[in-house]
């Protein structure tokens, strides 16, 4: 267990790296992309909240923290892309399977280790939202006055009262589980080819190595496209956690996620360990 987790830091440390990079360009932009809506939107140095007049600079700070977290989505998914190129480097690399180590566990650290990279991005992206969010509360007293009007509805007060903390865990296990399913497949594409190439017969590599590529990329557009179904779901009724045959339906969908990661988290385990040979001067 030590030599597990001695690994997953060693890791974690280099995948944190590429993490801090994506964090500070996505930092950038949003300032540069508030710059130049600020001059050039007329009427910029102020706003309307609920009929209260914003100051102009808890108003850009506002502005500044909504297109930081527009721009989340797309330095998430470069992320994603990112770390799974290095994954899959690190699988087949000769240097890093000289750790005295099953070349399963090894898979699994190096995997967790991505995953939770990619969770330390986002909650530095979350904790840049929060602090914003408080800096303008505290800089205005319109923000102030327009939430606590907004929290004084009888709708807001009446949804957050019921809302059921069990359907709301269930839907970050859902997140979860679709941030490591990512990872697991993409590890699956690879090494059911790498095995193909390096135990089949020449004539039949390239024909079964296509259509083994080819299954797994149906697999996971379809994933991508039941994904983005459940989330508009979620974003077409916002307060479905007050909706009983919205939450009993999304257990089901979680479930069978779960159950995918299971599989082919397993099935990666017995390739790497068996069928994947490592590659020099990596």
């Amino acid at each position: 267990m030590t030599k597990f987790w001695t690994l997953f830091r060693e890791l974690f440390k280099q995948k944190s790296k590429p993490a801090y990079i994506v964090f500070l360009i996505q930092v950038a932009v949003a300032l540069v992309t508030l710059f130049i809506t600020a001059t050039t939107t007329p009427n910029f140095k102020s706003a309307q909240m609920f009929g209260n007049k914003i100051p102009w600079l808890p108003a850009w700070i506002l502005m500044y923290i909504v297109i930081f977290l527009m721009y989340s989505f797309i330095a998430d998914f470069a992320y994603l892309l990112l770390t799974a190129w290095k994954n899959e480097k690190i699988n087949c690399s000769q240097t890093w399977r000289l750790v005295p180590m099953s070349d399963g566990k090894i898979y699994l650290c190096n995997t967790l280790s991505s995953f939770c990279s990619f969770i330390y991005l986002v909650i530095m992206q979350s904790i840049v939202g929060l602090i914003g969010c408080l800096i303008a509360y505290a800089s205005s007293n319109g923000i102030r006055k327009a939430i606590a009007y907004a929290l004084h509805q009888e709708a807001v007060v009446d949804h957050w009262a019921d809302v059921n903390i069990g359907d709301f865990l269930v839907l970050i296990l859902f997140m979860i589980l679709l941030g490591l399913f990512w990872y697991v497949i993409i590890s699956f594409l690879h090494f059911t080819s790498r095995a193909i190439v390096d135990f089949l017969p020449m004539m039949s590599n390239k024909f079964i190595v296509f259509v083994i590529r080819a299954i797994v990329l149906i697999v996971i557009v379809y994933s991508v496209i039941w994904a983005m179904n459940m989330f508009g779901e979620i974003y077409s009724n916002p307060w479905f956690f007050k909706d009983s045959s919205f939450a009993s339906s999304f257990m089901p969908e979680t479930i069978e996620l779960l159950i995918f990661d299971l599989i082919f988290g397993a099935a990666n385990y017995a390739l790497i360990d068996k069928f994947v040979e490592a590659k020099q001067n990596n």
